[in-house]
């Protein structure tokens, strides 16, 4: 598997660590690797600008959702520890049918 992950640079949680806010500005994460594990996937991705690498766990909830939460990350001090983010498959576009 190859590609990148985009997120946010900041992100703010409230206090049960639910997400709060994201900054607007975005930076991408080279994915390194990627492993199947016994109840989803594990992405491992480097950041370009630090070499560091971040992993995060992403289990299927149905056939358009999907949880991710981050792993074993070092978080600035007093900052919650983010609960998993929920992700939702959006609708394709650009793909036509054709008319004959």
């Amino acid at each position: 598997m190859t590609g990148s992950v985009e997120h946010p640079r900041s992100i703010e949680l409230y206090d049960n660590g639910e997400l709060k806010s994201v900054s607007s500005d975005h930076s991408s994460e080279v994915l390194q690797d990627t492993k199947i594990t016994g109840d989803g996937l594990l992405l491992i991705v480097k950041d370009e600008t630090t070499n560091e690498l971040d992993r995060f766990a992403m289990q299927l909830t149905s056939d358009t959702t999907a949880n991710i939460k981050m792993l074993a990350m070092s978080m600035p001090p007093g900052m919650p520890k983010p609960k998993p983010w929920k992700l939702t498959k959006s609708a394709t576009s650009g793909i036509a049918n054709p008319r004959q």
